[in-house]
């Protein structure tokens, strides 16, 4: 699992036509199904009466390979989900992140060679055009701490990127931060001279 990602920091479109049908591709971060359900009613609204809205999704991180999802929306089988979801998954770095395509047909058909490079490259220029920002995954401790000890504490903190979310000030010191998963087993070993007590919370 990554620990540390980037997702879309807004919604982003890219629109195409391709003999006459009218693509329009619509990027969103997501991170549950009733958070993509919400979505896609969204995009219906706001694009009503299309013949198509096709997607995919990546819920979790890149390379959680369990949290995704598709749909082809009345297309034929394999030619517009699936090609969206194949450049969601070449975006290695990107997660929690949802595209779909809504599609007004012109009267021309494209054939399954034609909808799958449609969906898939109205799909790719959408998440070239994406500006992101980091996702960054954290367990949360209290430590318990001697004055003498807070300073060289808050030292280690700035150096393993760790957070302090709240400090409560009696006979000892309770901080309770919020540690980078990616960097917990380093921190720790690296105060744990230094503390009291720490407990998950």
């Amino acid at each position: 699992m990554s620990f540390e990602y980037y997702i879309p920091n807004d919604t982003y479109e890219s629109k195409i036509e391709i003999k006459k049908s009218k693509f329009t591709a619509v990027i969103k971060s997501v991170n549950t199904v009733d958070h993509a359900k919400e979505f896609l009613s969204q995009v219906k609204q706001f694009y009503p009466n299309a013949n198509h809205y096709c997607w995919a999704y990546k819920l979790g991180s890149p390379n959680d390979d369990t949290m995704f999802g598709f749909s082809d929306d009345g297309e034929p089988t394999g030619t517009a989900g699936k090609p969206i979801l194949a450049h969601l998954q070449a975006m290695t770095s990107l997660g929690e992140v949802m595209v779909v395509v809504v599609r007004y047909f012109g009267g021309v058909r494209l054939g399954k060679g034609g909808l799958i490079r449609a969906y898939g490259g109205i799909a790719r220029t959408a998440l070239s055009l994406a500006q992101t920002e980091k996702r960054v995954h954290y367990n949360m401790y209290r430590l318990e701490l001697t004055y003498a000890n807070f300073s060289q504490v808050q030292y280690i903190n700035q150096t393993f990127d760790v957070k302090v979310v709240n400090v409560e000030y009696l006979d000892y010191i309770y901080p309770i931060i919020a540690v980078p998963i990616m960097n917990e087993s380093k921190y720790l070993m690296a105060i744990h001279s230094y503390y009291n007590a720490c407990e998950i919370v």
